[in-house]
């Protein structure tokens, strides 16, 4: 369905703009044209974009919410299978903590429609952990001061609170 490319033959990465463009175009052109045609026009934008990895998510989303409208099963199931192998690249080769857990979902979307339950466990480590942010650590400084009196002060934006400290 899809040829892989080398990192360094692709274009520079899309914006969050243009993916969410090219998602909306996307879904809307299933609705109005041929699926074949369509699924070419995806395969095409994968292909020139296959080191975008957020990219590569939102064509994983694309294709799981569309893959029913396949004409065929056999169709449907190899959407289903380029799916997991999309998925399985940007687990492989991502290094944004976000993308490798929503790759692993979506591979566990695609599993379930293939029936594949035990799969599906596997992927999800018997649990469904929902996204703790920590690809992204910050260490926030500290708001409020307590004043004497049990008054704190919210240093940033200059106010008093008056709720009591325990």
């Amino acid at each position: 369905m899809f040829q892989s490319m080398n990192c360094w033959d692709t274009p520079p990465q899309l914006t969050n703009e243009d993916i969410k463009k090219m998602y909306h175009k996307f879904s809307h052109e299933f609705a109005v044209k041929p699926f074949d045609e369509v699924m070419e026009q995806c395969n095409q934008a994968i292909k020139e974009y296959y080191s975008c990895f957020p990219l590569l998510l939102s064509m994983i989303q694309l294709l799981l919410n569309h893959s029913t409208l396949a004409k065929t099963e056999d169709t449907k199931k190899e959407i289903l299978q380029q799916c997991i192998l999309l998925s399985q690249r940007v687990k492989d080769e991502s290094e944004s903590i976000r993308d490798i857990k929503n790759a692993n979902s979506m591979e566990a979307l695609a599993e379930m429609a293939l029936g594949n339950s035990e799969e599906v466990i596997r992927l999800l480590n018997d649990q469904l952990v929902p996204y703790s942010g920590d690809d992204i650590i910050q260490r926030m400084p500290s708001r409020k001061v307590k004043i004497e009196g049990g008054i704190n002060y919210d240093c940033c934006n200059n106010r008093k609170s008056s709720w009591l400290y325990s």
